[in-house]
């Protein structure tokens, strides 16, 4: 992560990388910070409009979802985090065998 540390005033960013895990990076989760004088939906579209593939987080607050409509659901608290995660989160696609070259 230390190509990163720069832009973690921007973004939340994955702390701690396990080696011993063995993980499949196949994609880079990216959470815009409220206080980081960027916009998510413009940062997501410079990313596309540079040909930078990326997918929003589908989860979040599901109960603010079309088909949650007119359904009965139980809700607890404030759901603050939900909601950031919908509004504020993406992937970035990674793929393993690019290198250096």
């Amino acid at each position: 992560m230390q190509g990163f540390k720069n832009f973690g005033k921007y973004f939340v960013l994955p702390i701690k990388i396990e080696i011993e895990a063995n993980q499949s990076w196949f994609k880079f989760l990216i959470t815009v910070r409220k206080d980081a004088g960027l916009s998510h939906n413009k940062i997501v579209k410079y990313l596309g409009d540079n040909k930078v593939a990326i997918r929003m987080f589908f989860a979040g607050n599901i109960t603010r979802r079309p088909n949650f409509r007119g359904k009965k659901y139980r809700i607890y608290g404030e759901l603050f985090n939900t909601n950031r995660i919908m509004n504020d989160t993406f992937w970035i696609g990674v793929f393993q065998r690019i290198g250096k070259e």
